[in-house]
């Protein structure tokens, strides 16, 4: 266990490093919703800005988020994601990253680290719009392996 979760730390902190230097060509913004074993059952709301060259895409994302539906919670998500199928102009691409959430519960008590590592998939819906569903694996720091799901629209 310890071996996965060095692993899962290692690659999501050298991914996201590795993309800082590039420029940014196009920058778009999307709205989602997810659910993670993080804390529990958590489940959110959020809204993320993305810088994309084609060849990676940063994100920064924001969330409010609930576990069991009773406690309300805020979350923040920085992750890079690389193309494996398709470009910008595509109707269809498949990209896989890394990153790293954040989250809060009951006003800052309880807070949650997840380095994680993400495979996702998007499709154009419309000339500016896209559907996108990502999937992710990450420990949760001093909890457990925490799997998550992201299903939203990008605005482009």
């Amino acid at each position: 266990m310890n071996a996965l979760k060095s692993l899962l730390i290692g690659l999501s902190f050298a991914a996201l490093s590795s993309a800082a230097a590039q420029t940014a060509p196009q920058t778009y913004f999307g709205l989602y919703t997810q659910a993670s074993s993080v804390g529990g059952a958590d489940v959110g709301l959020g809204v993320q800005g993305t810088y994309d060259t084609d060849r990676y895409a940063l994100r920064l994302g924001v969330n409010v988020q609930s576990i069991l539906g009773y406690t309300l919670g805020f979350g923040g998500d920085l992750s890079v994601s690389y193309p494996v199928y398709g470009d910008l102009r595509s109707p269809v691409r498949a990209a896989v990253g890394a990153g790293l959430d954040l989250s809060s519960h009951n006003g800052g008590a309880f807070v949650f680290v997840r380095p994680y590592l993400s495979a996702s998939a998007e499709a154009r819906i419309a000339r500016f719009s896209t559907v996108f569903v990502e999937g992710s694996l990450g420990y949760t720091l001093g909890n457990s392996i925490s799997p998550g799901v992201k299903l939203g629209l990008n605005f482009r």
